[in-house]
């Protein structure tokens, strides 16, 4: 919340003394520091040490000092819990949030100060994002995992130099460009660890012959590569680590080496991102697979989950991007890296060669390419983007800029210069103005944003402009959505135009915007009154609105504030010194500052402008009320939030903050104002409005005039309104009586008007008492005596209450000098600086405070009691109730003024448990030192309690009495120190503020008002954590089981307000949880009992409180309230109220869904972590701590034994037969929550999930089945760490480390292997090895062991479930039943059959089971899978076949050799007969088989199936397609699952596709082209034998690129050759008419079917080198008669122009589309081929030479003169996108060669007089000339209106030159329309009298 500075909020508030501040921190630190070393020694994480870290977080929201030894041993402590891998994940969460928060801020912790190893935070890592298939992780709560990241983005600053390396090594192996989500994972993993801030230890490996390094970040090179590698997919977590990298080492960027090559392509990259639409009718580029997935993960437009945090979404990638480029930004452009400095020491800068970055030029011709993009006319998906984009470049330089004109470690000739930055600002103006008319509101704001950051670096550039084109566009324009987006700019820049220190001359445009921008207040118009009164808002929190014209003028010359120290910043530019004032760090150029008489003169005008702001305030509360006068007749008819609520609290805001800034004579007219409007109109829809509005009157030091203006008028309305009977009758508070409207208006403006107006309220005493004495006792109505009661209880609040005076933009004594006001527009303050006038209450306020509090008290007290005593009839009528609820209203109102102030000893109350910490409280609002007011404190708890019960047995049915006793409870027990809603809103509307004026580097930068607010919030928060501190008092206890009662009764609204007021008390006094759950569990034990209507209520009202996520974090991880959960739901079954059972599944889905895995033992500490923990305490704890521990050894028995009980009683639960089916499937599946690794399984457990698992109710079966796989999966795991265990895994699992991985054959000859299972090795995951090989390889090697084991897997614990097992799985009978089961038609919800697909928890089933007793029951179930396997026409049983299949296979990874040879002497056969014989209904499911069965694992382990795959042909005499396509189907899905470990015996798969691309069906056509383009990626690898291998390979080499198989290239040689014979070949059938298909048209299809899964794909190094030999073979099928192969070619060509090419690539393409535009012979060709040169040269902008650049604008030219006029055309508007993204000196020897054609060609005259060249010729200069028109549609350069002369005069030339050139004329003044009395100056007279007759119409002459 809070500003980051070094500054105590504490000591500024006007309670607290040095000394007692000192002493509150002590005190509190020592009771954190004690009480946590206490917990965790203990081993009490959680509550105990929860607690402790609860206080830790408060600890540090107070802003309270921390000194860096405790914060490091604090972080060290934290740490240690998080990375313990025994913690329980929603511990780990708490630790880590409180770790984090500990770490964020580096200046309280430098890097040096703490050490932290890496290893651990990536192991916790690695279990969330990479957990096994059947283990539960905490990555199933993205919130635990995302705690975890936040605190490793803040504790790799501290990550030594060593650990680079190390990360490297462990994540780069993961990398493969064939797997969406390792890519990902590789990328947001480096992101996440990798240190940017210091120098990295480099290995000896990288090291060259003179033992220096090419630079310093040596992974630099490898993390460009990867992005290279996977173009297509997402890169915001590499742009994030190389933005990080940029601003990290922005004063060292030869420590990066960063070449102009790497700048080249991170642009093509931003380009790229950007999704643009470029060219004739293409679509932006989507987002593809990667996009997809990464949304899914929270990439793109992501949530909040883990991928959110870790991969990034788009907006990370523009904000990268802009952090990137910026930070590359040097005065000289150049940077000099060196090769030979050590790799200990930080690189020097001298020596080597000079790399030219421009990354300004290079930003510059970015966006004057995008450019038209912004324009509001192309709006579309890409505007937020772009937008986002330009605000994060605006953002991130002013940021730096600021950054470095302070003293900083960036030296000086490296800064950033005026030159600079005046450069920067012109880049961005242009697109920025353009983007503010935008049609998406979010895209405007963003560039808003950009403007509002350009106006703060460089004012005197940007505002003139921009406030001229702002006020003509609110002033002439009719466009509503042009107004709106003009006032909301003038919004975000209102802070720099009025600050006079900025822009001075922003005076003379103040009143002006604020008179033309108040129209904009229409209540009919949300959207424009939000944008106006915002920017009123903005403006009146810098400006004082005071006359400075009636104070006496300033002497001329003077200097208008203190003289400031200056001093010389080092290293700044030639001729630019800098003055730095070194009080406020503020800074400007010599140059830039302003002479005497300037600065006189603007002082005056200044001063002048102020005469304005009486007619301006006026006229702006006349609009105020009329907003209300206007307001909709159903307003506040109902509780829906709707937009005029929006607008009415902007409203009142600001007329708070004007008021706030009024001078005293203007304060008077104004307040005049407001009461003449009370006092003349009554609005009922603006009862609440006006009351606020008269209280925000007295602000500042007005509140005396108020008081003595209102107070007399109100009292005598009321008391006249009260006399004629208003209020008497009773009415509730939403529907009052018309007769009750003037009496609600007055009231409202009375209690609204005593709210913090401090001592002047004393005046006012007789009046008030007499006021509150009749409309109390008077009212009937329900309004009028809680506005009654709540004019009492402000009273009180204002008399006793601590809160500022006043809110001025200046100090109070700055403020009282008119003149100094006037000159100090727009002033900001550090904190220190800023003097609060505070109201402390008086003796006199206290007095009366006490009289009042007592008076009413009692009053009520004796009134509530008296009537409890009443008869029974006389309760029971409906006036006593409106009575009775009355005087409970005024209780609950004194409850609340007293809360806040009641005396300290009401707080010193003693704690129950262990170390509980001292007990006094916070110096805050406890002022109110009175023995019987605390007595009556303590009696309004008794009270409430007997009220609550009296009202549920005397009048049970009074809802309203109901409602009324449960708002009084909750202020009781909730409300303890202050309201904890206003302060979240006060909070909440500060952060919004703060916000708004925040600018990049203006860290302490904002108006005295912002300050002002933060002190208030910090008095605030140090009330909220009083009441957060004070135990609970046995009466609250009390009222809180009131409440639980309450909660539970059969009223709706009863049940919902106390459903409120319980979860606000047990946020205040959490502990109270764990004693209300009990009896909500209660509840739901009964109803077996009593099932009743009213019982059926009462578990509503228990499950929807259960429901919430206060109470759902006690029973999910709390053993004992788990198993009382559990059952409480179990016994529910016998209510078949629908709603109820949807209540019931909504709890049960949430609690399974939140649910993780808990300890039973709590996990002991290392001893060097206790060490720490101890070193926190100061004294010693042992005694407390033995206390402690006895308490955590209590609570793991009471785990114990609630785990044992809970298994018990779910058992015997299922076994009851009278159990309904839906709470069976629920029970079984809570039992499999019980199951766990570290107890040994129950029989009677087991036994109930086996018999479940062939029931005959399908959800039964459904929830037995997974509980069944977790059994045996427990069985393997418990086996393992059992200490008498037997495992077969440990027998053949070795870790290699004795296999050579340095030779660079090794991975060619592993992948080979042709050698027998016995003496290989299998390594399953297959993504390893790709990019590079670990360091340690995971393998397996079959190893028989002799003799066999009894069982392959043995917990000795569970022999007896092992037992039963078996005998269970050897009887057929099962197998047989469960078969039948699983081959049945899934039914839906809505009792229909539905498509079921591959179930993947049967297939775990059997893998489990086959893994467990290996191949032992084969035989029992082999029949069985044989016959489904053989039904090729039931799809069902198919699907059967297939996951038992899949199970089996799969389960059969650690048999012996001998087992492996007799299954696959059957299973081989069955599937390779199967495959061939499934029908289109079954492939489905064998594909999924087989993707199941491959998946993650060697492919020697399922040899059989990829022989026969990989060996199957296609049969050209077949006629059946879906045979044909079913073998490419099948082979597709084992190329995409192994993928390339299938590389090195691939080759004949491809010789048998080239041999089929004829072939004659459509399906297989389509099928080819894919299996193609699968079996090309997959030929080649990197495969570096290690990480350090791979980060020396590409240090070496620039670019990443697949090798050229030599085999594959002469394939694809011979292949293009035949399809040149097969062209020729139909060339001739067509001539002969043949019309039919041709063998080159269904080669060419499979082709260009192949070339377009390629370009479309994520994968794309391997279709490089094909493609300049395929690339001809796209314009020869364009011409080709056939339609479908045309259209085939056509969007394959589309797809190739955003096909992301490296630069060697763009050399060949670019050659051969300009030698296709300059030889070809079709003229088809040549406008084929321009939309794709268009889209090449734009998207590879930055990746092309000077030189190419050249030769393609020349090519493009010479077909100006083409003799076809459709080419000429497309050639015009295809330059003019070119010339737009060239050099001016390129377009003007382009005009000047269109210039001299035009004028040497014959002019007008008739057509038959031109000959046919020249008319071609002078056409071509025409459409040249309009081309440079054209690509500048939103500018004016210098040689443009010469231009459009030039055209003028051709206008009358024939056709088709004069219609080119009215088309031109006319698109100039359609697209500078906007801009025209700007452009109209660029013109000379003579040039507009030329123009004048094209150029007709208002908006040029206005």
């Amino acid at each position: 919340m809070a500003l980051d500075a070094p500054f105590d909020w504490n000591r500024s508030l006007p309670y607290l003394t040095k000394q007692e501040h000192d002493l509150e921190v002590a005190t509190l630190l020592d009771d954190i520091k004690t009480g946590l070393a206490v917990s965790l020694l203990a081993r009490d994480y959680a509550p105990g040490g929860t607690k402790w870290i609860k206080q830790l977080e408060r600890f540090l929201d107070l802003k309270f000092p921390l000194s860096r030894d405790d914060r490091v041993k604090f972080v060290q402590v934290l740490y240690e819990v998080v990375v313990n891998p025994n913690v329980d994940p929603p511990i780990i969460e708490r630790y880590a949030e409180c770790c984090a928060k500990l770490l964020a801020k580096e200046d309280l912790l430098p890097t040096d100060a703490l050490e932290l190893d890496w290893q651990p935070m990536w192991n916790v890592m690695k279990t969330a994002i990479l957990p096994k298939q059947r283990e539960r992780s905490a990555g199933s709560n993205p919130q635990h995992i995302g705690a975890v990241v936040k605190m490793i983005k803040e504790a790799r600053r501290y990550f030594p130099p060593s650990a680079t390396v190390p990360i490297l090594s462990t994540i780069l192996p993961y990398f493969t460009q064939h797997n969406i989500f390792t890519v990902l994972l590789v990328q947001g993993s480096l992101a996440l660890f990798l240190p940017t801030h210091t120098v990295p230890t480099a290995p000896k490996e990288l090291l060259n012959e003179e033992g220096g390094l090419k630079c310093a970040f040596f992974w630099v090179p490898t993390v460009l590569d990867m992005m290279k590698l996977t173009p297509s997919l997402p890169q915001g977590a590499s742009l994030e680590l190389l933005s990080r990298l940029a601003k990290d080492q922005v004063g060292k960027p030869d420590l990066v080496g960063w070449t102009k090559e790497d700048v080249a392509f991170l642009l093509t990259a931003t380009l790229r991102e950007m999704e643009l639409p470029v060219g004739t009718g293409q679509a932006g580029a989507s987002a593809g697979a990667g996009g997809v997935l990464a949304g899914m993960m929270g990439g793109r437009g992501g949530g909040s989950g883990l991928g959110g945090s870790m991969f990034g979404d788009r907006n990370d990638q523009f904000e990268s991007l802009a952090r990137l480029l910026v930070n590359l930004i040097y005065p000289s452009r150049t940077i000099t890296p060196a090769s030979t400095a050590s790799p200990s020491t930080p690189l020097s800068s001298s020596g080597g060669s000079v790399a030219e970055l421009d990354v300004l030029d290079s930003l510059k011709t970015l966006l004057q390419s995008i450019e038209s993009y912004y324009h509001p006319s192309n709006g579309g998906k890409w505007s937020r983007g772009l937008n986002k984009f330009l605000h994060f470049l605006a953002r991130e330089f002013l940021a730096r800029w600021r950054r470095e004109r302070l003293p900083c470690t960036t030296p000086g000739h490296l800064r950033l210069t005026r030159d600079i930055r005046d450069e920067f600002t012109t880049i961005i103006k242009a697109p920025a103005l353009l983007a503010i008319f935008g049609k998406d509101s979010t895209a405007v704001n963003e560039a808003s944003s950009a403007l509002k950051c350009l106006a703060w670096l460089a004012p005197n550039v940007i505002l003139p402009p921009l406030l001229e084109l702002l006020s003509s566009s609110i002033s002439s324009t009719e466009a509503t959505q042009r107004v709106i987006a003009a006032i909301d700019v003038l919004s975000h820049i209102a802070p720099a135009f009025v600050s006079r220190s900025n822009f001075p001359r922003g005076a003379k445009y103040l009143l002006e915007l604020l008179d033309i921008t108040l129209p904009g207040l229409d209540i009919n118009d949300p959207r424009k009154s939000t944008a106006t009164l915002r920017f009123i808002t903005h403006v009146a929190l810098y400006v004082p609105f005071a006359d400075a014209t009636k104070a006496s003028p300033l002497p001329k010359h003077s200097p208008t504030e203190a003289p400031q120290k200056v001093s010389l910043v080092e290293g700044e530019t030639e001729g630019d010194f800098m003055l730095v004032d070194v009080e406020t760090r503020t800074a400007a150029t010599s140059n830039e500052t302003h002479s005497d008489g300037d600065s006189d003169a603007q002082d005056d005008l200044a001063r002048e402008s102020t005469t304005g702001f009486e007619d301006w305030v006026v006229k702006f509360l006349d609009r105020a009320f009329q907003m209300l006068d206007n307001l909709p007749q159903n307003f506040h008819a109902s509780t829906r939030y709707n937009s005029e609520d929006n607008v009415l609290q902007l409203l009142v805001y600001a007329i708070e903050v004007v008021f706030g800034q009024l001078s005293p004579d203007l304060h008077c007219i104004a307040l005049e104002r407001v009461y003449r409007f009370a006092r003349e109109r009554t609005i009922v829809n603006a009862t609440k409005q006006i009351g606020v509005i008269a209280s925000l009157t007295g602000l500042g030091w007005g509140a005396e005039n108020v008081l003595d203006k209102f107070l007399p008028t109100t009292a005598e309305m009321i008391q006249s309104e009260l006399e004629s009977g208003a209020g008497s009758q009773w009415a509730t508070s939403e529907e009052p009586r018309q007769s009750d409207i003037t009496l609600h208006w007055w009231q409202s403006i009375a209690h609204h008007l005593v709210q913090n107006v401090g001592p002047a309220i004393l005046r006012h005493r007789t009046l008030l008492d007499q006021l509150m004495d009749q409309t109390i006792r008077e009212s009937v109505s329900a309004r009028a005596y809680q506005w009654s009661a709540k004019l009492l209880r402000h009273t009180i609040l204002s008399l006793t209450g601590t809160y500022p005076n006043e809110v001025y933009s200046l100090n109070p004594n700055e403020w009282n000098d008119a003149n100094f006001a006037s000159l100090r527009w727009g002033a900001t303050y550090k904190p220190s600086e800023v003097e609060v006038n505070w109201h402390t209450p008086s003796q006199d306020e206290l007095a009366w405070a006490k009289e009042l509090i007592k008076k009413w008290s009692s009053l009520a007290l004796g009134k509530l009691t008296e009537m409890m005593a009443q008869t029974k009839d006389t309760v029971a009528t409906k006036a006593f109730g409106q009575e009775f609820v009355k005087w409970i209203v005024v209780l609950r109102n004194v409850i609340q003024g007293v809360a806040f102030v009641q005396s300290q000893s009401v707080l010193k109350e003693s704690s129950e448990g262990g170390y509980s910490g001292h007990t006094s409280s916070l110096s805050g609002n406890h002022v109110l030192n009175d023995a019987e007011i605390d007595s009556l404190f303590s009696e309004f708890g008794v009270v409430l309690h007997k009220v609550a019960e009296w009202t549920k047995s005397a009048r049970p049915d009074d809802v309203e009495c109901g409602k009324a006793i449960i708002k009084a409870i909750r202020v009781y027990v909730s409300d303890r120190g202050m309201y904890r809603t206003k302060y979240f809103n006060i909070r909440k509307g500060w952060r919004y503020q703060k916000d708004a004026l925040k600018a990049a580097g203006h860290r302490w930068e904002y108006p005295r008002y912002i300050y002002v607010m933060r002190l208030y919030l910090q008095h605030l928060n140090r009330l909220r954590v009083n009441g957060l501190f004070m135990p609970l008092t046995e009466t609250s206890k009390t009222l809180v089981d009131d409440l639980v009662d309450l909660s539970l009764t059969r009223y709706p609204d009863i049940r919902n307000e106390a459903f409120g007021a319980l979860l606000a008390c047990v946020r205040t006094f959490p502990s109270r949880k764990y004693h209300v759950l009990p009896k909500l569990f209660e509840a739901l034990k009964r109803v077996k009992n009593e099932d009743t209507e009213e019982m059926s209520d009462r578990v509503k009202g228990a499950l929807n409180l259960i429901n919430t996520s206060s109470f759902r974090r006690v029973y999910t991880r709390d053993w004992e309230f788990r198993k009382d959960f559990t059952l409480g739901l179990i016994h529910l079954q016998h209510i078949e109220k629908p709603q109820i059972q949807d209540l019931i599944r909504k709890v049960f889905v949430e609690f399974t869904v939140e649910t993780s895995d808990l300890s039973i033992r709590i996990p002991v500490l290392s001893e060097n972590t206790i060490k720490k923990v101890r070193a926190l305490a100061s004294t010693d704890v042992a005694p407390t701590v033995t206390i402690a521990s006895n308490k955590v050894v209590e609570k793991e028995n009471r785990n114990l034994r609630a785990v044992t009980e809970l298994g018990n009683e779910l058992i015997q639960n299922i076994r009851d037969p009278q159990l309904h089916w839906r709470f069976h499937s629920m029970a079984v599946a809570f039992l499999e929550l019980q199951f766990r690794d570290d107890s040994p399984l129950q029989l009677n457990a087991v036994k109930l999930c086996f018999e479940g698992v062939t029931s005959e109710v399908e959800a039964i079966r459904g929830a037995s089945l997974p509980a069944m796989t977790r059994i045996l999966y427990l069985l393997k795991k418990r086996s393992e760490i059992e200490e008498n265990g037997f495992s077969i895994s440990r027998e053949v699992t070795t870790e290699i480390g004795s296999i050579e991985l340095q030779s660079s054959d090794w991975t060619a000859s592993y992948l080979s292997s042709e050698k027998s299972r016995t003496s290989s090795y299998f390594s399953d995951k297959t993504r390893s090895g790709w990019y590079c090989w670990p360091r340690a390889l995971k393998v397996y090697k079959y190893s028989d062991v002799s003799p066999p084991p009894a069982w392959p897997y043995f917990d000795p614990s569970s022999n007896d479930s092992l037992e039963y097992l078996a005998t269970a799985f050897a009887d057929s009978s099962f197998w047989t039943k469960f078969a039948s089961f699983i081959s049945q038609e899934v039914t839906g919800r809505d009792g229909f059959a539905v498509a079921a697909g591959f179930n993947v928890s049967t297939a775990k089933f059997f893998k489990s089971t086959f893994e467990i007793f290996e191949d032992r029951f084969v035989g029992a179930v082999r029949p069985t899978i044989a016959e489904f396997a053989a039904n090729y026409q039931d799809k069902n049983k198919q699907r059967a076949a297939a996951e038992m299949l899949g199970g089996l296979v799969r389960g059969s990874k650690h048999w012996s050799s001998h087992s492996l040879d007799a299954m696959w002497s059957w299973v081989g056969p069955l599937v390779q007969q199967t495959l061939q014989n499934c029908t289109v209904e079954s492939t489905i499911y064998w594909d999924s088989f087989l993707r199941y069965v491959l998946n993650n694992r060697d492919p020697k382990r399922v040899q059989p199936i990829l022989n026969f795959v990989l060996s199957w042909r296609l049969d050209a005499n077949s006629q059946s397609f879906f045979t044909e396509s079913k073998k490419l189907y099948i082979l597709k899905t084992v190329l995409n699952t192994v993928n390339w470990r299938l590389r090195e015996i691939s080759l004949p798969a491809i010789q048998s596709i080239v041999s089929a691309v004829a072939h004659p069906y459509k399906q297989v056509r389509d099928a080819l082209g894919t299996v193609m383009n699968e079996l090309l990626q997959l030929r080649w690898s990197v495969s570096e034998p290690s990480p350090v291998l791979l980060l020396k390979r590409n240090l070496r080499e620039t670019n990443s690129g697949p090798i050229v198989d030599s085999d594959v290239a002469q394939i694809v040689k011979n292949l293009l050759a035949q399809l040149d014979g097969w062209r020729t070949t139909a060339l001739g059938q067509r001539s002969k008419g043949h019309v039919g298909p041709t063998d080159y048209g269904n080669a060419a299809k499979t082709v260009l079917n192949w070339q377009l899964q390629s370009l479309v794909g994520m994968r794309v190094a391997g279709t490089y080198p094909y493609v300049s030999e395929m690339l001809p073979q796209l314009f020869l099928a364009q011409d080709f008669d056939d339609q479908d192969l045309q259209i085939l070619a056509t969007v394959t060509l589309s797809s190739f122009g955003r096909l992301p090419q490296p630069p060697w690539l763009v050399t060949d393409v670019l050659a051969f589309l300009i030698n296709q535009i300059s030889s070809s012979e079709s003229w088809h060709v040549r406008s084929r081929t321009l939309p794709l040169l268009q889209v090449v040269f734009f998207q590879n902008l930055f990746l092309l030479t000077e030189e190419q650049k050249r030769n393609t604008l020349q090519a493009v030219s010479a077909l100006l003169t083409d003799s076809q006029l459709e080419v000429r055309q497309l050639a015009s508007v295809t330059l003019s996108g070119m010339l737009r993204l060239s050099s001016v000196s390129t377009v003007s020897a382009f005009e000047c060669t269109f210039a001299t054609t035009l004028s040497t060609t014959k002019g007008k005259g008739s057509k038959s007089t031109i000959s046919p060249a020249a008319l071609v010729l002078r056409h071509s200069a025409v459409l040249g000339l309009s081309a440079i028109v054209q690509a500048f549609p939103y500018g004016v350069p210098d040689f443009v209106p010469d231009i459009l002369v030039k055209l003028a005069n051709t206008i009358g030339d024939p056709a088709p030159i004069g219609p080119t050139s009215k088309k031109a004329l006319s698109n100039f003044k359609r697209t500078h329309h906007d801009t025209w009395h700007e452009d109209v100056e660029k013109f000379t007279p003579e040039q507009l009298d030329v123009l004048s007759d094209f150029f007709v119409g208002e908006n040029y002459y206005a």
